[in-house]
């Protein structure tokens, strides 16, 4: 695994949004469009603010983008807790993005329908692909989650859908996630983790002994050489310190 570990929340996410914009430049540079999964959750949020900003948005060609979701929270858009309307209003509104490459998760028909109809669409940008997203962002919840796959999920083991209905153990309870399957085989993954909150359950997610139904964020431990950790010094605390 890589990490990229940083003085404070801060330095990590300008870190991260240079390495996200080098890495989105390079893939450009070689190929016509880049597919980018987007997460939902806090950390994220200084980070999607930053890649709006003219120092990083002028190199990026955000017309050839296309932009996903790992999960939602099944809610209206409008509210404030739907990770799309998050992204939107930190980052995607903010720049010319065409709005027919922004794939919401639909929260406004049935639960079912909505996980069905954005299988249908990742399969039809991801046909036969042995790699799906060129880019995958995802976190670390407090209890070891990440995407909308909590502890105790059997949604960890689904091996042929791409997006089921799931819950939470907390509101909004009602959910809507991508499956491991499609988001591990993206080509590259930056798993994202800062604060002192997060040190003991990050320890446990690299550290620990591996069963990802109770710490599904383990799904990113030595999966590739492709899968980056950002986080500060605080999180990390305890994976260093019980890895030497």
């Amino acid at each position: 695994m890589n990490f990229h570990i940083y003085e404070h929340p801060a330095a990590m996410s300008e870190a991260a949004a240079e390495w996200i914009t080098a890495y989105i430049e390079k893939h450009l540079s070689e190929k016509q469009k880049f597919t980018f999964l987007l997460t939902g959750g806090n950390t994220p949020k200084d980070l999607y603010s930053l890649l709006s900003t003219e120092r990083f948005s002028k190199r990026i060609d955000w017309k050839k983008i296309i932009f996903f979701f790992g999960d939602e929270r099944f809610v209206p858009y409008a509210d404030p807790r739907n990770n799309g309307n998050m992204v939107f209003e930190l980052l995607l509104k903010q720049v010319p993005v065409p709005v027919q490459e922004i794939h919401f998760i639909q929260t406004d028909i049935d639960k079912e329908e909505s996980a069905l109809q954005y299988e249908m669409l990742l399969r039809e940008h991801f046909p036969g692909s042995e790699k799906t997203f060129d880019l995958a962002l995802a976190g670390i919840g407090n209890d070891g989650h990440t995407l909308s796959v909590f502890p105790g999920s059997t949604t960890m083991f689904e091996q042929m859908r791409w997006v089921v209905p799931s819950e939470a153990p907390e509101e909004p309870v009602q959910r809507i996630t991508l499956t491991p399957i499609v988001v591990k085989h993206s080509a590259s993954i930056l798993v994202l983790a800062a604060g002192k909150n997060k040190a003991v359950i990050l320890d446990k997610v690299i550290n620990g002994e591996y069963n990802p139904q109770i710490y599904p964020g383990q799904i990113f431990r030595g999966e590739s050489e492709n899968i980056h950790w950002f986080s500060d010094n605080d999180a990390m605390e305890l994976v260093i310190k019980n890895k030497l």
